[in-house]
C-alpha cells in the first residue's frame, strides 16, 4: 500500500494488483448474527448493572432455530455458554464465552 501511495503522490500510474477480494469468502447467517446483537445488548447492560429476564428471553427465542439450520449445532453451543453463570451481572463470563461463539462460528475447538 505504501508504493501505492508512492506513485499516487508522484503522478505515476498505479500498479494493478488485481480486483479486491470481496466478501464472496466470508459467510454470513442473519440469524447468527440477531445472536450476536442481542449478546452486545446483553454485555452492554451487564456492565451497567442491568442484565435481567426480559434480556434472556430475547437470547433464548433467537437461540431457537429451525432443526434443520445448517448452523443449529453452534447455536446450542451459545445456549451451553449461557448457562454456565447465573444470567445477570455475575454472569459476565458465560455472556462473553456465548459472543466469542456467535462471532466465531466456523472455528472448532482444540482438541
Amino acid at each position: 500500500m505504501g508504493g501505492q501511495l508512492e506513485r499516487l503522490l508522484a503522478g505515476q500510474p498505479l500498479t494493478d494488483v488485481g480486483p479486491a477480494p470481496g466478501s464472496g469468502h466470508l459467510e454470513r447467517d442473519v440469524l447468527l448474527a440477531r445472536v450476536g446483537g442481542y449478546l452486545d445488548i446483553a454485555w452492554g447492560m451487564g456492565m451497567a448493572g442491568q442484565l435481567d429476564d426480559p434480556s434472556r428471553a430475547l437470547l433464548v427465542m433467537a437461540l431457537n432455530v429451525a432443526p434443520q439450520h445448517p448452523r443449529r449445532e453452534t447455536f446450542a453451543d451459545i445456549a451451553a455458554a449461557l448457562e454456565l453463570a447465573p444470567f445477570g451481572p455475575l454472569g459476565m463470563g458465560a455472556v462473553a464465552l456465548a459472543a466469542a461463539i456467535a462471532a466465531t462460528p466456523g472455528v472448532t475447538p482444540a482438541s
